[in-house]
């Protein structure tokens, strides 16, 4: 196997297979690119890069989070003022209302739904923040390594 920088490019190598037959092509391929991706610039890079998907991922966390306590402090309080006035228009306190009860009705079911939403955001950015950046490489199909292979030829 032989790995080389092109003149004109910083950000892409050359690897060329040299190889007798092409069923062994894969796995040398597999064992170039797991030398590629143990040399330390490699892993910083890719440290790095998961290091900042991590930082996002904590703070979407933690902005969610937030969101989500104040929606249920004013679902909270929605159902308070709700429960209120209920109460005083039976006691007959109260005879005449500027507020529909089915409009707080539905705002109630309205913050249930954000809260719902914004719970599956929090646990895809959780299930998000366990996954690990991933460098993974895609082989050619057997058949389409030999097309090339005699193509070079």
């Amino acid at each position: 196997m032989l790995i080389s920088l092109p003149k004109k490019s910083a950000d892409k190598i050359n690897i060329i297979i040299d190889a007798k037959t092409a069923d062994i092509i894969p796995q040398a391929f597999k064992n170039g690119f797991d030398y590629i991706s143990e040399l330390p610039e490699i892993k910083g890079t890719i440290a790095n890069i998961q290091a900042e998907a991590d930082l996002k991922t904590e703070q979407l966390i933690e902005e969610t989070d937030l969101k989500i306590k104040k929606l249920i402090e004013v679902k909270k309080a929605n159902l308070i003022f709700l429960n209120d006035m209920s109460d005083m228009i039976k006691k007959g306190k109260l005879t005449i209302v500027n507020i529909n009860p089915a409009d707080l009705i539905r705002k109630d079911g309205e913050i249930s739904l954000e809260i719902k939403n914004l719970e599956q955001v929090k646990a895809d950015a959780i299930k998000k923040k366990e996954l690990k950046v991933k460098v993974t490489v895609g082989t050619l199909g057997h058949s389409r390594l030999l097309s090339n292979l005699q193509m070079r030829k």
